[in-house]
């Protein structure tokens, strides 16, 4: 929306500038004037026309840089979302180094006992050669902690392990909080169909971690404006923390068609 009413605007004072632009040269007497007033209009008609064809070069490298929805299916065969290990903690915690801003990344340490206090929500994205190319962290935080999280009154790294549900308290499990989703290939390597094996296997990750049918919400706040636009897709609702940012909170259902273009 924010980003909307910036163009929004940025045309209405393009515009302004631009009748202030005309008008100025119509009440400029003789030739000069009038002269100018067609090098203008010539100019923007070049203008508008190179804008018209980037516009279409744009969407055209799009369709080509990605197959239809319905294609991304077999490019997701072989990316896997498995369980993480105890020995996956230090890959993810320098993944997160790696792809966080300073501060934003959680200390080894708190995902360390994170991971202790309940393991059922770290996965690792595997690609089909097996390589670890990115992480998805899924925190079954206890009512109190989370609503403490919520307000802004603590961040992530404040957290606690004994503020995590156990995986033997699964069935007392009703809200959810995504810490983390990074996704880095190697070059050449689109995060694509990693992405979409997370979100086509969301589900069961759920399931490792509580009873699906008990969860209620499923919190995450995004790092990125690929991030806004994957939570967006996802069908999510937003709402203003107290502290910089915004919580996303996700239907626990699976999610509803999406765009490509969420993926570029």
């Amino acid at each position: 929306m924010k980003r909307l009413i910036t163009e929004v605007l940025g045309i209405f004072l393009a515009i302004a500038g631009l009748v202030g632009v005309v008008v100025q040269l119509v009440t400029t007497p003789g030739r000069l004037g009038w002269g100018s007033l067609l090098f203008l209009f010539v100019v923007l008609t070049l203008l508008g026309l190179w804008l018209v064809l980037y516009s279409m070069w744009k969407r055209h490298r799009t369709s080509r840089a990605l197959p239809q929805i319905n294609q991304l299916d077999d490019l997701c065969i072989g990316y896997r979302v498995t369980p993480a290990t105890t020995e996956d903690i230090d890959w993810i915690a320098r993944q997160e180094q790696e792809v966080y801003v300073t501060g934003d990344a959680v200390p080894r340490h708190v995902l360390a006992e994170w991971y202790e206090a309940n393991p059922s929500g770290f996965s690792v994205i595997k690609m089909p050669n097996g390589e670890r190319i990115g992480h998805l962290d899924i925190l079954p935080v206890r009512p109190k902690t989370l609503a403490k999280f919520i307000e802004g009154n603590i961040v992530e790294r404040d957290i606690r392990g004994d503020s995590l549900y156990s995986s033997a308290e699964r069935a007392q499990i009703r809200d959810l909080y995504v810490e983390s989703i990074a996704v880095l290939p190697p070059k050449k390597f689109s995060n694509a169909p990693a992405i979409l094996c997370i979100l086509t296997t969301f589900g069961s990750v759920i399931g490792r971690i509580c009873e699906p049918t008990s969860a209620e919400s499923v919190y995450a706040i995004a790092a990125s404006k690929s991030g806004e636009g994957l939570l967006d897709a996802w069908g999510s609702t937003r709402s203003s923390l107290r502290r910089a940012g915004s919580i996303n909170t996700i239907s626990t259902a699976s999610p509803s068609r999406i765009s490509p273009e969420i993926f570029l």
